[in-house]
């Protein structure tokens, strides 16, 4: 067994069905809903650049264009 912390969270329905859907392609065909969560986050958070970090621990940049669009 690993060394993970255990969290719960809420997510919106639409989310919820999203998860559920990659369930059904190839990649994910065997996965658990929590493997396919923890990839999404791992995949976002690299899509927002969490390896290059400001003051507060993220990407200033990538921070800025999320939450601004």
């Amino acid at each position: 067994m690993t060394n993970m912390k255990r969290i719960c969270i809420s997510l919106p329905e639409d989310l919820n069905r999203r998860v559920l859907n990659l369930r059904k392609r190839d990649r994910f065909i065997r996965c658990s809903y929590a493997e396919i969560v923890r990839t999404a986050l791992e995949l976002g958070l690299t899509a927002l650049g969490d390896n290059q970090v400001d003051d507060d621990g993220g990407d200033a940049e990538a921070k800025e264009k999320f939450l601004n669009g």
